[in-house]
């Protein structure tokens, strides 16, 4: 497989920086990958694009003056006239209106997409000493920003502080400067306290120069006040090893908790907890570049169509009971039936892996698509508890540890849960759904007092659809019993509040 990676060029934008270091972790990778910057037709015209399998973008919506201009549907259509390949871009705007391509994918790791692209630096450097308090932010020259409110905030809550403030103009929104400098006027006019001083500087730095910029300040303040794409600001922070503070908004919504909510707490609250946990490190671990070339490498192969990466399922949990389990395993599918959308099978890749099982489903239509596609499993169109599960396991002569079941019927999944036989049988891995974000949390509840009364443990708590459906709205909980796994692996592989492929490419 053949993957060419399309970047912008000018430096003095986020988008080229945040694709200069997704390609930097890519280097590492296994795969045939070959990067291109990129700023006119005629430079991608000569490309040899007769033996690529994909063209990976790290496009952004700017019209025809913006980065990628010359990406438009003329040259979609002339693509796909002449070459058998796929088009992929990272979405780093929800709009789409010049030019169009095969697959999307998110920058949030929580939302089925890329792992966060970490900056290289020595996390054990020591960090300075200072007399008083040094607080820094960064980023273009833009009104949603806040950088004046970061100055007010300072200036409310210490006598004694050090402001330091790098703002430049992006390329293509302020490329004569004025927005920056309207924006530093306005936050040179802020009233401060004797004891209260601000550095702000303007120069073009290297992402070297702003880790070390950030690394000898005592914490980061993100104080953007809308925005909805992601931003890659704090990853500068985490990559730093310095604590960091952000405002409630979409951009931040990968990294968002409200211990470090500008609004909600003070300054040094944010550093407090930051002291208390071990925040910067998890996300460290969580995506480092190691992680962030197995993601790409996942999302590469599955969107080349490599079968080892199929999924039926909504959010992966066929892939979840796979990479517990393993092939030839035994699964019991409550509300099992396939709709006519082709998807959310939780259990054919099961089968089509060597795993025997049994499928219930009340529905007669979805169940007989379900059939339809059935390899060996045995299928029961019944109401559970007009049959119960004791009798359907006991029928099929199933075995007293199954491997793998799953709990899907809307809205009644507690009625399924409360009626299977723990006494006699037993499971290793559960995926039950509770849709909690429009159910609320009762059912959720009464399940997981049930499961653990019986010994299992919640291993991802909260679940959440796909992204494209919207933003937290978790709907299940995935299980495993104890006697199966290790201690370390379970300490090792929790997951709350993300998406199935997040914790897919993040098993251990």
């Amino acid at each position: 497989m053949n993957v060419y990676f399309i970047n912008s060029k000018q430096e003095n934008c986020g988008v080229y920086q945040y694709g200069l270091r997704i390609w930097d972790s890519l280097k590492e990778s296994n795969l045939n990958i070959k990067y291109f910057e990129i700023e006119t037709r005629t430079e991608f015209d000569q490309l040899d694009l007769s033996d690529v399998d994909i063209l990976f973008f790290n496009w952004i919506e700017g019209g025809a003056t913006g980065p990628f201009g010359w990406y438009d549907f003329e040259l979609v259509t002339k693509l796909k006239k002449l070459y058998r390949l796929k088009t992929v871009t990272i979405m780093h705007t929800p709009d789409f209106h010049t030019a169009s391509f095969d697959f999307y994918i998110d920058q949030d790791p929580n939302n089925n997409g890329f792992t966060r692209p970490l900056y290289t630096f020595d996390i054990t450097k020591q960090k300075p000493k200072h007399d008083k308090l040094h607080i820094c932010s960064f980023g273009f020259a833009g009104d949603h920003k806040g950088f004046d409110d970061i100055v007010q905030k300072v200036n409310n809550e210490f006598e004694d502080a050090v402001i330091n403030l790098h703002i430049t103009n992006a390329h293509y929104g302020d490329r004569d400067k004025s927005g920056q400098t309207r924006i530093i006027n306005t936050i040179q006019s802020i009233p401060r306290k004797p004891g209260i001083e601000l550095n702000i500087t303007t120069d073009f730095r290297t992402n070297d120069e702003i880790l070390d910029f950030i690394h000898e300040n005592d914490i980061v303040l993100l104080a953007y006040r809308h925005g909805k794409d992601i931003s890659g600001v704090p990853d500068y922070a985490i990559s730093a090893n310095t604590p960091f503070g952000v405002t409630n908004i979409g951009q931040f919504r990968h990294v968002y908790n409200e211990n470090i909510d500008i609004n909600l707490q003070s300054i040094q609250s944010i550093l407090d907890y930051h002291s208390a946990t071990n925040l910067l490190e998890q996300f460290q671990t969580e995506w480092s570049r190691k992680n962030l070339v197995k993601t790409f490498e996942y999302l590469v192969k599955a969107i080349h169509g490599d079968e080892d990466l199929v999924s039926y399922a909504q959010v992966m949990q066929d892939q979840f009971a796979l990479k517990l389990i393993g092939k030839n395993g035994y699964f019991l599918d409550l509300g099992a039936g396939w709709d006519h959308s082709g998807i959310n099978s939780n259990t054919l890749l099961l089968e089509q892996n060597g795993w025997d099982g049994i499928c219930v489903d009340a529905d007669p239509t979805n169940f007989n698509y379900r059939k339809e596609h059935c390899i060996r499993a045995k299928m029961f169109n019944v109401y559970i508890p007009n049959t119960t599960i004791k009798e359907i396991l006991d029928s099929c002569d199933a075995p007293k540890t199954i491997d793998y079941i799953n709990v899907d019927i809307d809205p009644a999944s507690m009625i399924a849960l409360n009626n299977f036989p723990f006494d006699e049988y037993e499971f290793k891995v559960m995926t039950f759904e509770h849709d909690a974000y429009r159910l609320g949390n009762e059912q959720k509840r009464e399940a997981a007092a049930l499961l653990t009364k019986h010994g299992y443990i919640c291993l991802c708590d909260n679940v959440n659809v796909p992204a494209e459906q919207g933003e937290g709205l978790y709907f299940e909980d995935w299980w495993i019993n104890p006697k199966y796994f290790s201690n370390e692996f379970i300490q090792s592989n929790s997951f709350k509040d993300c998406h199935g492929l997040h914790i897919i490419n993040n098993l251990k």
